[in-house]
């Protein structure tokens, strides 16, 4: 563990933080929440007519230069296997002008971007290559309720990921369980079916992963359901929004159900029951009682109509 920064307040002072693939004015926020990567060792350098100062991020990723002249200084950060901006946006800017008053404290945000990439394929239960279906990279002890970093598998079954924030993560294909734009149930990189059981990736600025693939199950069948919403004399709402998902959930990973001609639709696994629940009509956006159905299991494509009734009432299922 890294001695604690000074923030002696009688001393001139320049300090701030550094964290992995963020912006300089997100990394403060982003180190606030547990996705956020501090980057430990930078190196910080600050310099103004021809005199270079020089200090070192510790492992929350915080600098500080204590005791320098007052003055305006360029500051920039720098650490093998990191470039000073993303790749992506050529505005950004590599170093940053600074104005520190005697006495007075400034504070500089700095962020670092990895060079570092994991690449693998997706294989069902017969070794055919997936297309078209999300992989992602969840930091492990990152929000459990995020899915994280996302690649999409092409015609050949291949993803990759790139710019990875240096730390274990987990690989894996439907992390809350089957969907119906993700046919297959939850499987990790290493083969296991839940988080608590499977392999961690350890990743950091420099790593080239290869070959990091993952075989999941057998293809789920999946269906349409179109939903009819109306008001009670019959006349369609035209202006809704839905969500639908496995009955059995909690409703946490609910998805929007997509609108289609004079309703809307849900896509959904043939296997189990589907919860619909309207969210919002027309103009109002705090519904009492929120409409919502089950729609049971089937192998064929459903229609179910929902009629709204003013608030306070419920829905009914036809």
């Amino acid at each position: 563990m890294s001695a604690p920064i000074s923030r002696d307040k009688r001393l001139t002072t320049i300090r701030g933080k550094v964290a992995a693939n963020r912006p300089s004015d997100l990394v403060s926020f982003v180190l606030n929440s547990p996705d956020g990567t501090p980057i430990q060792g930078a190196q910080i350098t600050a310099e103004r007519n021809g005199q270079r100062l020089v200090a070192s991020t510790n492992d929350r990723g915080e600098y500080a230069l204590v005791g320098v002249p007052p003055g305006t200084y360029n500051v920039s950060v720098n650490k093998p296997d990191y470039s000073r901006t993303d790749p992506r946006d050529s505005q950004q800017q590599s170093s940053f002008t600074v104005n520190v008053s005697p006495r007075g404290c400034a504070i500089q945000d700095l962020g670092l971007w990895a060079r570092n990439s994991l690449q693998g394929m997706v294989r069902d239960n017969i070794g055919n290559p997936v297309a078209g279906i999300n992989v992602f990279l969840q930091k492990v002890n990152g929000d459990p309720d995020r899915y994280g970093d996302e690649a999409r598998t092409n015609e050949r079954g291949e993803f990759k990921f790139e710019r990875i924030d240096p730390r274990p993560h987990y690989l894996v294909v439907s992390p809350f369980g089957a969907t119906a734009d993700s046919p297959y149930e939850s499987r990790f990189y290493g083969g296991a079916a839940a988080r608590e059981q499977a392999q961690t990736v350890n990743i950091d600025g420099g790593s080239r992963l290869q070959s990091m693939n993952i075989d999941v199950g057998q293809r789920i069948a999946t269906r349409s359901i179109q939903i009819l919403l109306k008001w009670p004399d019959g006349k369609p709402v035209s202006n809704a929004f839905m969500l639908c998902g496995d009955a059995r959930t909690d409703g946490k990973h609910f998805h929007a159900a997509d609108k289609s001609g004079n309703g809307f639709v849900c896509k959904a696994l043939a296997n189990r029951a589907y919860r619909i629940r309207v969210t919002w009509i027309e103009q109002s956006m705090d519904i009492r009682d929120t409409p919502e159905t089950v729609v049971l299991p089937g192998n064929v494509d459903t229609v179910v109509t929902i009629r709204v009734r003013p608030q306070g009432a419920s829905a009914s299922k036809r």
